[in-house]
C-alpha cells in the first residue's frame, strides 16, 4: 500500500504545478483589465470633461483633483503595505479581527488629519476669501477627507484578499467623477464640478465600507496590541538599536588627550 504522504493525486484533481500558473494568469489578466479600464477613464476625464466645462471651470476642477490626489497620497502613505504585510501572516479566521484593530489605529490618525484639513480650509477662507472661495475650498477639504476614508477602507479590502475589488476601485471612481463633474459642472459651474470630486470619493467610500462592514462586524471581539503611533515612526527598539553605535564609538575612541586617533 502506498503511504498517504506520497500517494498520487486523484485524476480529477489538477496538479499544483498546473493550478499555480492558472491562478497567476488570472491575476495578470485581472490587473491588465483594471489598468486598461483606468487608462480609458482617465482619457475620458481629460478629453470629455474639458469640452463640457470649458477651460475656466476645468482649471478649477484640475486644481481640486490635484490637491485631493497629492494630499491623499501624502497622508495615506504606507497603508497598503501595512495591511498586505501583516494580515496575510495570520490565519484566515483571525484576519478580520486584526484588520479591524489596525484600521481603528490608523483611523485615529486620519481623524486628526481630517480635523487639521478642516481647520486649514476654514483658515484659508477667512484669511484670503478672494483667493480661496468658501464653497470651493470647503468642497475640496470634504473631498480630501472622504478620499482618506475611502483609501483606508480599500486598504483593508486589499488586506482581506479581495484584490478584484481593489483593482477596479479607481476605474469606477473615475467613471463616477466624469459623470458627476460634467453633469454638476454644467448646472452649477466650478462649484458643481468640484462637488463631483467629493461625490466620487463618497461613492468609493460607500463601496469600500460595504465590502468590509460584514467581515469586520462578524470578527471576534478583543483587540490586537499594536504600537500607538504610525508604523513608519521609530520604536523604542529601533532607537536603542541605532543609538548603541554612537555610544560604542564614543567609548572606543575616547583617548585621554581628547584627540581622535589618526589613521
Amino acid at each position: 500500500m502506498i503511504p498517504a504522504a506520497v500517494a498520487p493525486l486523484p485524476a480529477t484533481s489538477p496538479a499544483p504545478e498546473a493550478v499555480r500558473p492558472r491562478r497567476l494568469d488570472g491575476a495578470l489578466t485581472l490587473t491588465a483589465t483594471a489598468k486598461a479600464a483606468e487608462v480609458a477613464t482617465l482619457a475620458a476625464l481629460v478629453t470629455v470633461v474639458p469640452r463640457v466645462l470649458g477651460p475656466g471651470d476645468y482649471g478649477t476642477l484640475a486644481i481640486a483633483m490635484s490637491v485631493v490626489a497629492v494630499g491623499s497620497l501624502a497622508l495615506s502613505a504606507g497603508g497598503p503595505t501595512l495591511m498586505s504585510s501583516y494580515l496575510p501572516r495570520v490565519p484566515a479566521e483571525r484576519r478580520p479581527a486584526l484588520a479591524r484593530s489596525l484600521g481603528v489605529r490608523v483611523a485615529r490618525w486620519r481623524l486628526l488629519a481630517s480635523a487639521a484639513i478642516a481647520l486649514l480650509a476654514v483658515g484659508l477662507c477667512v484669511a484670503a476669501p478672494d483667493t480661496f472661495p468658501a464653497v470651493v475650498t470647503l468642497l475640496v477639504a470634504l473631498a480630501l477627507v472622504l478620499e482618506l476614508a475611502a483609501t483606508l477602507a480599500f486598504n483593508i479590502v486589499l488586506g482581506l484578499g479581495r484584490s478584484r475589488l481593489w483593482s477596479f476601485r479607481y476605474p469606477v471612481q473615475n467613471l463616477v467623477l466624469i459623470v458627476a463633474a460634467a453633469g454638476f459642472g454644467a448646472l452649477a459651474g466650478p462649484e458643481g464640478a468640484v462637488a463631483g470630486v467629493a461625490l466620487a470619493a463618497a461613492a468609493a467610500l460607500a463601496v469600500g465600507g460595504a465590502a468590509i462592514a460584514g467581515p469586520l462586524r462578524r470578527a471576534p471581539g478583543g483587540s490586537v496590541r499594536t504600537q500607538p503611533w504610525p508604523a513608519s515612526w521609530p520604536t523604542s527598539t529601533s532607537v536603542a538599536r541605532w543609538w548603541r553605535w554612537p555610544c560604542w564609538a564614543a567609548r572606543r575612541y575616547r583617548p585621554a588627550s581628547r584627540a581622535w586617533p589618526s589613521a
